[in-house]
């Protein structure tokens, strides 16, 4: 299920809005994400305010999200392809996998927030 779709279920007094408590309670309801996943959905819905789950993860990617802005401004074609995280959360596409030679735990890393959030771990 996405996280879009069950929002409006923690929407306690149907006004549709979101209160810091409603998204934390929907966030919750997601098994096996972890803190920094957790941190990222809370900032994305939320703009990061007093982030429940790493004050940290939340500011590296308000930051990230902040680049990511300037640099689809700069760009000629200015478009987005839902990908990394925000695509993933939006249920427009799975997260993009790449082989990469970077230092990281794991064969495999993602791109965008997803990457971030992964070498985080």
């Amino acid at each position: 299920m996405k996280f879009k779709d069950i929002l409006p279920k923690y929407d306690a007094d149907a006004n549709g809005s979101y209160k810091y408590e409603e998204v934390e309670s929907a966030i919750n309801s997601l098994k096996g994400l972890t803190n920094e996943q957790r941190a990222a959905l809370w900032q994305l819905q939320t703009g990061g305010k007093n982030n429940p789950y790493s004050s940290s993860v939340g500011s590296k990617i308000k930051t990230e999200l902040a680049g990511q802005k300037e640099k689809a401004s700069s760009s000629s074609s200015g478009s987005s392809n839902g990908s990394g995280l925000m695509g993933y959360i939006a249920g427009q596409n799975e997260p993009t996998k790449k082989k990469t030679n970077a230092t990281v735990p794991q064969k495999t890393q993602s791109t965008g927030l997803m990457g971030f959030i992964n070498a985080q771990k």
